[in-house]
């Protein structure tokens, strides 16, 4: 069961955590992995200890020096002498900036850099924790056009409609418009439109489209 109560000890420790951050390449490195804990925490809680620490965290692993001086510079990798910066950032780099200088198949960029940096520590996660995390689902229903009598031998269609984040749901209409429904936290989804014979058998296969959805913006946590 996980309790909302700190213990005065580790009040002590989240609340010494530097922001902008002024840690060493030890402390960048740890930060890495740890960016989906502190999201979790302040979601969990509501502290703003926890959301300082991870904004912190978080500029400490990826600031890669101050906007006018980057961090990533020399080597041979694709993104040589990138500038660096970022909201919190500080003179310092962690083992990100190896993966923007060298080739990540290189002795100063292995593929433990790589794994460490974009993906143990989760710190996607870490950015969608801030803004306050899931948000309750809201569904809208959107109307498709369809031209049924476009094709001789049309029955129904079929719309497909593909969410943002991979989910499918179809639904078969046999007059227009075909009403389907739409998840407004993601934004835009994708629509596929097949038509059908009274038999079953396809008749067209349309090409995937944007259908515009009017986003809900949802203000981050105080």
């Amino acid at each position: 069961m996980f309790h909302r109560t700190l213990s005065p000890h580790w009040t002590t420790i989240i609340g010494a955590c530097d922001s902008p951050p002024h840690y060493g390449m030890g402390g960048r490195a740890v930060a890495e992995l740890v960016h989906q804990l502190n999201g979790f925490l302040y979601v969990q809680t509501g502290l703003p200890m926890y959301l300082t620490q991870g904004d912190a965290l978080f500029a400490a692993a990826y600031g890669c020096g101050t906007a006018a001086q980057g961090c990533a510079t020399g080597g041979t990798g694709r993104a040589n002498n990138i500038t660096g910066g970022g909201p919190g950032a500080d003179t310092g780099a962690g083992n990100f900036a190896d993966l923007l200088v060298y080739p990540v198949d290189s002795n100063y960029a292995r593929g433990k850099e790589f794994g460490s940096n974009t993906g143990a520590g989760l710190a996607d996660t870490y950015l969608a924790y801030r803004l306050g995390g899931p948000q309750p689902l809201d569904n809208q229903t959107e109307e498709i056009d369809l031209d049924l009598t476009a094709l001789p031998g049309a029955a129904q269609a079929r719309v497909t409609v593909i969410q943002p984040s991979g989910a499918i749901a179809q639904t078969i209409c046999t007059s227009a418009p075909c009403a389907v429904t739409v998840d407004r936290r993601q934004g835009n989804h994708f629509v596929e439109v097949e038509y059908f014979s009274a038999g079953g058998q396809v008749l067209s296969t349309g090409q995937p489209r944007m259908l515009t959805v009017t986003r809900r913006h949802t203000a981050p946590r105080p």
